[in-house]
């Protein structure tokens, strides 16, 4: 079994789609939160679980599963959040009803939470070495290059990439310095986590691609 965490706003959802095409009917996934449901329903083939749970959600129902997921500089999630909220408004989600009770500015939206440091709880203080695949997502090309070599897909596979900004000019969002040093602030477990993340990117194409 393979688990793929889904980190929100960190190329989740594409990922999901690029999955499907390489595992295709061998993917199952989870964003309800309910273990036990997933459990009785889970297909006897199924090869991936991909979904929003943390790394040790189901580590007493698998031995010997295999762990990926994707990281993204931190600076850029709440500012994607921001923007995929007023795109799809979530009201179950209490960032999401705030941010339209109280008509909040980007800057007001990030500066309301202390806490921005969603890729460490969902890594759930799992070791970055102990997951089989680390994607940065401003690393795309290296990392599914790098997937798929550990995985052993040869298929060439495209994916379009899946709920973006289209208003976003291509890159990452432009922020005022000073609004990045308070997101930085508010995730610093996270920008480390970033940081080994990268190296280890770095390390694993060097050790799979050496000329």
């Amino acid at each position: 079994m393979i688990f793929s965490i889904h980190i929100p706003k960190s190329g989740g959802t594409t990922f999901k789609e690029y999955l499907n095409q390489c595992f295709p009917g061998r993917v199952a996934f989870d964003y309800q939160h309910d273990k036990s449901k997933i459990l009785e329903e889970l297909p006897g083939d199924t090869m991936v679980l991909h979904g929003h749970f943390k790394s040790n959600h189901y580590k007493d129902h698998f031995t010997n599963a295999r762990y990926i997921t994707w990281l993204r500089n931190p600076t850029q999630i709440p500012v994607s959040m921001y923007y995929y909220f007023l795109r799809n408004p979530d009201m179950d989600n209490k960032y999401c009803v705030r941010l339209y009770e109280q008509n909040q500015s980007l800057e007001e939206f990030i500066l309301s939470r202390k806490n921005w440091n969603l890729a460490t709880k969902f890594v759930d203080g799992k070791p970055l070495s102990d997951f089989d695949f680390v994607g940065i997502v401003e690393e795309y090309d290296a990392s599914i290059k790098l997937f798929n070599r550990i995985f052993k897909i040869e298929n060439e596979i495209i994916v379009k990439p899946r709920n973006q900004n289209k208003s976003k000019s291509p890159g990452k969002y432009e922020l005022d310095p000073l609004l990045i040093k308070e997101i930085e602030l508010r995730c610093m477990e996270d920008m480390q986590l970033y940081r080994e993340g990268q190296k280890q990117l770095k390390d694993l194409v060097n050790k799979h691609f050496k000329n």
